[in-house]
């Protein structure tokens, strides 16, 4: 448990981490000597690790064991920068993203993976393990989640008074989150106050407006053919209820994985009745998803969607063994919401890497066909491959030099027209 002398030490060194973004300004310019384009992939990440792991040290500084926030920083900056390179490749490898809208995109992106992780480490630092207990796992990463709504709120608050403050905004844009968590840690019982007035409403009022509405969406999906007409048909909108479901499920279980009070009982069967709805909005999306591939080549965004349905899956059945095994009691739930979290963890970050980025994979999957002669070149999707990114281009780039195979000619000819609607910077 974080104490209130740990968490208030180190205040003005606090916030002279959160200042770091800016001394580390001439090292982010030093990436200018690569060669273009590889130039602005290093940007990218060079910017992604200057702010995300000042983030990460103003958390962890005073709650964690100088060698352990050392390393877990060293390890930090480095998927940074790596990300933030494949992240810029992966999106235009010619002419790079808006870099405001690209590099938000991916700060968010890292500081949602970055922070999780980061709770991982902190439990495990604090318990002198290699995985925290789950007690400590769940202190550490609601806490954080608290500071993370004020930095939201912030930032929010920083967008809607740019029109008026316009350049101060925009200058002390790279600090206001890492300025925000430092002022929070020292007030961590103001933080603490606040993540248990949350989680009371989280449970007493999310969770059962969640059910009830899931439970009317059911019923009106039998009466109607088992999908309402009136909701959109695509599994991106039940994966991200599942994804509620499951957030509600753990806080329902509270820091000890079992719920406790005089409406524990109460709890336990929302519990249930949540691990249910989430049953049935897998199915749904698994129909949807089971269409696409029934269609033929897909793309990244099923490909993607198909990973997530897979994780959620496995939230589902650990869910399914839980309940056979203890009844409404569910015991097992803090190692299978731990296990979770690490499943999830490693999934987002090998669909950020060329591992199992969805745009390579689609590629890999569409391209072959054609070059056996299986799909005939008047009806294959080249601009597909124009939006895909860097994958998209060094497959067009090959198949307009393809010589020899089935209609090499003519795929040729198309892709090179492809090229030069979607690549018109290509040297």
């Amino acid at each position: 448990m974080i104490t209130m002398t740990v968490a208030r030490r180190s205040m003005l060194q606090r916030f002279g981490l959160a200042l770091l973004p800016y001394a580390l300004v001439p090292l982010v310019g030093a990436v200018q000597w690569l060669p273009y384009p590889q130039a602005d992939y290093a940007d990218t990440g060079a910017d992604a690790a200057a702010i995300v792991v000042p983030l990460l040290a103003v958390i962890g500084l005073g709650e964690m064991r100088p060698r352990t926030l050392v390393g877990w920083l060293a390890v930090a900056a480095i998927l940074c920068f790596g990300l933030g390179w494949h992240w810029q490749y992966s999106a235009h490898p010619i002419k790079p993203l808006n870099r405001i809208f690209g590099e938000v995109t991916l700060m968010f992106t890292l500081a949602g993976l970055l922070g999780l992780g980061h709770c991982l480490v902190a439990a495990a630092d604090v318990d002198r393990r290699w995985i925290g207990r789950y007690e400590t796992c769940f202190d550490v990463a609601t806490l954080l989640g608290v500071r993370a709504l004020l930095v939201l709120l912030l930032f929010v608050l920083a967008v809607a008074s740019l029109s008026s403050l316009g350049m101060v905004v925009l200058i002390l844009a790279p600090v206001l989150p890492a300025l925000t968590l430092a002022a929070s840690a020292a007030f961590p019982g103001i933080a603490r106050r606040l993540r248990d007035l949350l989680l009371v409403l989280l449970n007493w009022f999310a969770a059962p407006a969640l059910l009830v509405a899931s439970l009317v969406l059911l019923a009106v999906s039998l009466c109607q053919g088992w999908r309402p007409r009136w909701v959109a048909g695509d599994a991106e909108t039940y994966l991200l209820a599942a994804l509620v479901i499951v957030i509600l499920i753990a806080s329902l279980s509270g820091p000890t994985g079992h719920p406790v009070g005089r409406f524990a009982s109460v709890l336990r069967v929302f519990r249930i009745a949540l691990v249910l709805v989430l049953l049935a909005a897998l199915a749904i999306a698994a129909e949807d998803l089971a269409a696409a591939w029934r269609r033929g080549p897909v793309g990244a965004r099923t490909i993607s969607l198909t990973g997530w349905w897979g994780w959620a899956a496995f939230c589902a059945a650990g869910y399914v063994v839980c309940a056979a095994r203890s009844g409404l009691a569910m015991r097992g739930l803090p190692l299978l919401h731990i296990a979770t979290v690490l499943l999830g963890l490693l999934l987002a970050t090998a669909m950020l890497t060329p591992l199992a980025d969805p745009d390579r994979l689609a590629v890999a999957w569409r391209v072959p066909p054609l070059e056996a002669g299986a799909t005939p070149p008047y009806a294959f999707d080249y601009g597909y491959l124009g939006m895909s990114g860097g994958y998209g281009y060094a497959a067009l780039k090959r198949l307009a030099t393809l010589r020899g195979g089935p209609n090499a000619d003519e795929i040729a000819r198309r892709a090179k027209e492809a090229l030069k609607e979607w690549f018109p910077y290509d040297p």
